[in-house]
C-alpha cells in the first residue's frame, strides 16, 4: 500500500525533531528530496498573506450565490420582507433599566 505523506505530517515530523534520515525514509524519498521539499514547505509559510479585499469578498460571493436554486435563496434570505427592521423595545422598559 502506497501512502502520501502531507506537508503539515513533515512539518510536524520536524518540529518534532525527525532526523531528515528518518523522514525520508518514511515518505519513500532521498534525504536530498525530503530536504528540497522542507524548504519548500518552510518557504510557502513565510510568504505574506492578505486578507481579500470588499470587491474580491463580493464577487466571491456572487459567484456562490449563482448555484443558489430558488428555494435555496429564499432558505438563506436573511429577511423575508424584503428589509431589515430593528427589533421594537417599549419605552417603558428601556425607562426601567436606565434606573
Amino acid at each position: 500500500m502506497r501512502v502520501t505523506v502531507t506537508d503539515l505530517q513533515i512539518r510536524a515530523w520536524r518540529r518534532q525533531g525527525y532526523s531528515l534520515e528518518r523522514i525520508a525514509s518514511a515518505c519513500g524519498l532521498t534525504i536530498s528530496q525530503i530536504s528540497r521539499r522542507i524548504r519548500q514547505i518552510w518557504s510557502l509559510d513565510h510568504k505574506p498573506r492578505t486578507d481579500p479585499g470588499p470587491d474580491e469578498i463580493s464577487a466571491a460571493c456572487e459567484q456562490i450565490q449563482l448555484g443558489w436554486s430558488e428555494t435555496e435563496r429564499q432558505q438563506r434570505q436573511v429577511c423575508r420582507a424584503g428589509r431589515w427592521t430593528p427589533a421594537v423595545v417599549p419605552v417603558s422598559i428601556l425607562e426601567h433599566l436606565s434606573r
